[in-house]
């Protein structure tokens, strides 16, 4: 066992005793600590067994392999120990983090009052964020004693890339079967990793909002590329019941209430606005784009929590016949009529030979009247021609 952070060396015996075989190596800075620990060992006769090794763990290096690393140390740098000893943990091992919730502070920043711990409990709520994005690692949080975190090597998901586990295919995505009760959503390795990480963050969003949605549970990579994987998907995307010959009606009435009951909440103030992302859809500030940025700039705002790509692609049946939403890579705040307006143009561009009547029959559900759309719609259809010139217009 390997231990960042020794102390008074009182964790250290604490682990001695509980398994009568273990070894222990234990790394402390602070010298007066570490002397203390010494003669704490050498007081109940573990010194065989437990080696304290004064001096910062970032200069420690050994290439021993620990079944356990503990790190119970500087909190602002357990990202860094993390990275720098992950290498030395058995395959079967665990690397157990210590004062995760620090009192209770990490889940409620704003019971904070001194500025010096508040910094603190942003980096820690920066660690656990890091952890619960690692795609290398499984972690688990506990709330014995002050919070703890366990993280496991995560399983090898290249096995479940077969043609008989593939669920769903499109351009940016291929979603597979990863075991029981679970799938793995695969994103091209042309979406950046941030970009998967903001759709893992908003979908953890939108289920804490009450959003019917597909239940996300860590981050994963196979095969170079970066993915999410879900606790359950649901029985068939909502695009493949169309193509299959569904209830395009009852498909469109399910849709539309599934999306009213998101643009009917509002967004979080940190949520980015709709229009930043236009304006990354047309191309950014380049002088060629100025006329499509001030139709966008003249645009009203909004406070409406908006999906940003509603599609039924990203939509799946459930085992009752209820949807839950996927996909929520682009959430952002803005009127509903935008939403909208980007899930009617999403369909009526679709070339499939459901599409179109599905669109219309979305919009007469939704209850939104077609020509309040009409500014969104040219916007999008003029944003969709500077990234697929081919295309033209809607």
């Amino acid at each position: 066992m390997l231990e960042i952070g020794t102390a008074a060396g009182c964790s250290a015996i604490q682990f001695a005793l509980a398994k009568r075989d273990v070894l222990i190596t234990t790394v402390e800075t602070d010298g007066s600590r570490a002397a203390q620990a010494v003669r704490n060992i050498r007081s109940v006769q573990l010194q065989d067994r437990i080696r304290v090794i004064h001096g910062d763990a970032l200069d420690f290096s050994t290439e021993n392999l620990f079944g356990l690393i503990f790190i119970d140390a500087a909190k602002a740098q357990y990202e860094r120990f993390f990275e720098k000893f992950k290498r030395n943990l058995t395959p079967d091992g665990a690397i157990i983090s210590d004062n995760i919730s620090f009192h209770g502070l990490s889940e409620d920043l704003h019971a904070v009052r001194s500025r010096s711990t508040r910094m603190l409990v942003r980096k820690i709520q920066k660690y656990r964020a890091f952890l619960l994005e690692n795609t290398e690692f499984s972690t688990e949080f506990s709330a014995a004693g002050d919070g703890l975190a366990v993280s496991r090597r995560k399983e090898d998901f290249s096995r479940c890339l077969a043609e008989e586990r593939r669920m769903q295919s499109a351009e940016q995505f291929q979603i597979f079967q990863a075991g029981q009760n679970r799938a793995i959503k695969l994103f091209s390795r042309n979406i950046p990793r941030e970009a998967v990480m903001q759709e893992f963050r908003n979908s953890l969003l939108a289920r804490k909002l009450g959003i019917a949605c597909l239940d996300a549970a860590e981050t994963a990579e196979a095969d170079g590329m970066t993915g999410i994987i879900f606790r359950s998907i649901g029985t068939q995307s909502l695009s493949d019941a169309l193509r299959g010959g569904c209830d395009c009606s009852a498909a469109a009435r399910k849709f539309a209430l599934l999306h009213r009951s998101i643009f009917s909440r509002t967004a979080p103030e940190t949520a980015e606005s709709y229009k930043e992302q236009l304006v990354l859809a047309a191309g950014g500030h380049a002088k060629e784009h100025a006329e499509v940025i001030r139709k966008i700039k003249r645009l009203p705002g909004g406070t409406c929590l908006c999906h940003g790509n509603f599609q039924a692609e990203h939509i799946w049946i459930q085992p009752d016949g209820s949807l839950a939403a996927g996909g929520f890579m682009n959430l952002c705040r803005g009127p509903k009529e935008y939403d909208a307006a980007r899930a009617y143009f999403s369909a009526a561009r679709n070339k499939e030979q459901w599409a179109a009547r599905f669109a219309e029959a979305y919009l007469k559900e939704c209850g939104i009247p077609r020509e309040s759309l009409a500014p969104y719609l040219e916007v999008l259809g003029e944003c969709d021609e500077l990234q697929n010139p081919k295309c033209g217009a809607l």
